[in-house]
């Protein structure tokens, strides 16, 4: 698929859950900021003040979107 196509599948798979990842270790990064660690070995910070529902932050404290997955799988699957 082209690169446009295969960005266009990627979009659709994270807003279907894809690309989800558990959350294997958090460290605090200054007072707003944690930096993540997923189980797919990468890494991103994580703004306390994301949530706006205390239901969202406890998801978001076990699961994270990849989006490191998710461009590797775009390029994985660009054969155009």
């Amino acid at each position: 698929m082209t690169r446009e196509q295969a960005i266009e599948e990627a979009r659709r798979k994270l807003d279907a859950g894809g690309f989800q990842r558990s959350v294997v270790s958090r460290t605090p990064e200054d007072l707003n900021l944690d930096r993540i660690t997923l189980d797919c070995g990468h890494q991103k910070c994580w703004s306390r003040s994301n949530s706006q529902f205390r239901h969202q932050e406890l998801v978001e404290a076990t699961l994270q979107r990849c989006y490191e997955c998710a461009k590797a799988w775009v390029t994985e699957n660009t054969t155009k």
